[in-house]
């Protein structure tokens, strides 16, 4: 049985992003995944994860 669902935002900036979505929009970070961080989990009322990409083309709708 499917409890909920995330969308995952690929970013290139993950730290900068991290920042904004914490500091500027007040989500609550529920993890930090890697060394240096490549992986975060976010939620409020909802949840949301970020994916660090490097080295990769630019898809349409993809943030920085």
């Amino acid at each position: 049985m499917r409890v909920g669902s995330a969308p995952v935002f690929s970013v290139r900036d993950i730290r900068a992003r991290l920042a904004y979505y914490r500091d500027a929009l007040g989500f609550d970070v529920t993890f930090e995944y890697g060394a240096p961080t490549y992986y975060v989990s976010l939620a409020d009322r909802a949840r949301l994860a970020k994916n660090r990409v490097d080295g990769f083309p630019r898809f349409a709708g993809m943030t920085t």
